[in-house]
């Protein structure tokens, strides 16, 4: 009855792909601590897969989300 009992569901690619983009560092991360990034409008807590220090300023990829932190990682290819 209009439309409120039908659930569809967004296939699960889609799901992941939410978490997924580049991100702008506005606080410098760290291997033991996390820092801040601005994602999509939003400034959010970061931590690096690779435990490596990433300087703000720095583009990184967004690649998943563990509850209210974002997974990032260097982009593979440098941008000239």
């Amino acid at each position: 009855m209009f439309g409120l009992f039908n659930k569809t569901q967004q296939p699960t690619t889609q799901k992941f792909d939410l978490w997924k983009g580049n991100a702008i560092v506005t606080d410098e991360i760290c291997p033991d601590r996390r820092g801040r990034v601005k994602f999509r409008g939003s400034w959010w807590f970061a931590q690096c897969v690779t435990g490596i220090n990433v300087s703000p300023g720095v583009r990184v990829n967004v690649i998943g989300r563990n509850e209210m932190t974002l997974l990032v990682e260097m982009p593979k290819t440098m941008d000239l």
